[in-house]
């Protein structure tokens, strides 16, 4: 599997606007997904994952990442494979990471599932941040922090 940095907002669009994606990511104040467009700032790293879909790497500091994921369905049994692949390309790429974080919606189990599998840590949960169908929606946050 290749992963290299892209700004393909085409590619990046599509595989967030996926309807299994979709439903994790969106929010009330989020667009209809044919109006969505992709963040893209410096600070933003799309990574495409060869054809499977995409890494999104949001730099929060020198050292500190936000990472998630927008797979195309059919790697659905090949997550943890892929994943084992793009965290050894992202040390690779940025040696002087030290935090890792992620934010999963709470009833997501096998997102959740998977960055338990990788070393992150629960570190909270969030009911604040994003409103779904006029419901707060609670987020459970990750960490992986390679100091400790």
């Amino acid at each position: 599997m290749i992963f290299k940095r892209t700004f393909d907002q085409r590619f990046i669009h599509e595989c967030l606007t996926q309807p299994h994606v979709w439903e994790m990511v969106r929010s009330d104040d989020t667009p209809n997904p044919k109006d969505f467009v992709p963040p893209m700032s410096d600070r933003c790293i799309w990574v495409r994952a060869g054809n499977s879909g995409l890494i999104m790497v949001i730099a929060t500091s020198d050292t500190t990442y936000d990472i998630h994921l927008g797979l195309r369905r059919r790697v659905k049994g090949g997550c943890v494979k892929l994943l084992h692949k793009a965290l050894i390309w992202f040390t690779e790429q940025y040696p002087d990471w030290e935090v890792l974080t992620t934010s999963v919606p709470s009833d997501n189990i096998l997102a959740k599932g998977l960055a338990l599998h990788f070393g992150f840590q629960i570190i909270g949960l969030d009911a604040t941040t994003v409103v779904r169908d006029g419901k707060p929606l609670e987020l459970t946050k990750l960490k992986l922090d390679r100091r400790t």
